[in-house]
């Protein structure tokens, strides 16, 4: 059952003026008693026109933002650090991740992830390798600097055929 103009009203009462806006911004999901108790308790607590206006449009651009930075990768130092020191990132990734995920960068977020636990597979297979063959340190590195590269390729190449 959908509730009554009055039951609107009394509960658009209780909103923070950010939900009463967003209600606004999200016309189209609402019937049209609902953005009418909306605007008039918009209305009643003096807040103007122009400022709701300049909010929904604040949103829009924040959208059109997000938009643009969903499909923006990673740079390959980043690759490098996440893929590397992936131990750093535990600590420092969060905040990095935190970002990426509050700015929209989705695909930031999946590349950090991913060069992450990659990194994280390279020291495994490495020190098996080490351990196994006796392996010099030189040579240790050689071979989380060579599946780093074939990583990298492999990852840019997929992301140049889903193009």
């Amino acid at each position: 059952m959908t509730p009554s103009k009055e039951e609107l009203v009394a509960l658009y009462q209780k909103l923070p003026d950010h939900k009463l806006m967003d209600i606004l911004y999200n016309s189209g999901e609402y019937r049209p008693e609902a953005l009418e108790a909306a605007t008039e308790e918009l209305k009643q607590r003096k807040i103007s026109t122009e400022f709701t206006t300049g909010y929904i449009e604040e949103k829009k651009d924040k959208e059109v933002r997000y938009a643009e930075n969903a499909d923006v990768p990673l740079p390959l130092h980043l690759k490098m650090l996440f893929f590397f020191a992936w131990f750093i990132p535990v600590f420092f990734g969060g905040a990095y991740r935190l970002n990426y995920q509050e700015d929209g960068m989705l695909k930031k977020l999946w590349q950090s992830w991913l060069y992450s636990i990659a990194g994280i597979g390279t020291v495994v297979i490495t020190v098996i390798l080490s351990l196994a063959f006796k392996l010099s340190n030189i040579a240790t590195i050689s071979i989380m600097i060579g599946l780093f590269c074939i990583f990298y390729g492999l990852e840019t190449r997929y992301e140049g055929l889903k193009k």
